[in-house]
């Protein structure tokens, strides 16, 4: 599962380069059509794991699989780029950068 957030990050990146690429006048099919390829890939296999459990619990919430892990995906890339800009900026690291403080 965690080799989902590496393939979003990769994924968003080429769309990101795509569009600067577009934005500068220059091909950007190769990674426009990589970028797509991932996400669609990552969505099949989210949708087949969804359509599995569906069918084994009966439960149809398993249809939702490629929605709520595209999200989670999503919310990981997030993250790791937050992480590693205030690393990249030397700016000190406290727990309250990753979690919300309980209010009572």
């Amino acid at each position: 599962m965690i080799l989902h957030a590496a393939a979003t990050a990769l994924a968003l990146a080429s769309l990101a380069l795509a569009a600067l690429c577009l934005a500068l006048g220059a091909g950007a099919a190769l990674p426009l059509g990589l970028g797509s390829l991932i996400l669609v890939l990552l969505a099949l296999e989210r949708s087949f794991a969804g359509l599995r459990a569906t069918v084994r619990s009966g439960d149809p919430a398993g249809l939702l699989f490629p929605v709520a892990h595209g999200l989670r995906d999503v919310a990981w890339v997030a993250a790791l780029a937050l992480w590693l800009g205030r690393r990249a900026s030397g700016r000190a690291r406290r727990p309250g950068h990753s979690m919300l403080r309980a209010n009572g």
